[in-house]
């Protein structure tokens, strides 16, 4: 399987994290962490940053539901390019699991490109 253009993408996350004078990716402290029903309500929100923000402030329990989520959601679109994609991410995020919610926020914002298609 190609993993090119997704890990492509993730990267962008992963550097958009340490470069200064980039939009920053991490956490607001005064973003209070929510739970799974907010996620899903602004991952179908026109705006999907504020899934992503999610992603980066969920829990370890938030965070494996917003997985099944994202996955159950990318299945029923049929769309194997996305699944490829989302793939790839959940996989660097078993690779490395201490950068877990920036491969989900990758992941989620792969996501809601496609359901805005």
């Amino acid at each position: 399987m190609c993993y090119g253009k997704a890990v492509s993408y993730v990267a962008g996350y992963v550097c958009a994290l340490g470069f200064p004078g980039w939009p920053s990716l991490a956490p607001n402290a005064s973003t209070p962490a929510t739970g799974i029903k907010v996620f899903r309500q602004a991952l179908a929100s026109a705006s999907p940053e504020d899934a992503v923000a999610i992603c980066l402030r969920a829990s370890a329990d938030v965070a494996m539901e917003a997985w099944g989520e994202v996955i159950s959601q990318a299945s029923r679109l049929e769309d194997a390019h996305l699944v490829k994609y989302l793939h790839s991410c959940f996989r660097c995020a078993a690779r490395k699991p201490e950068a877990e919610r920036v491969f989900l926020a990758a992941a989620t914002r792969l996501l809601a490109r496609w359901l805005v298609r």
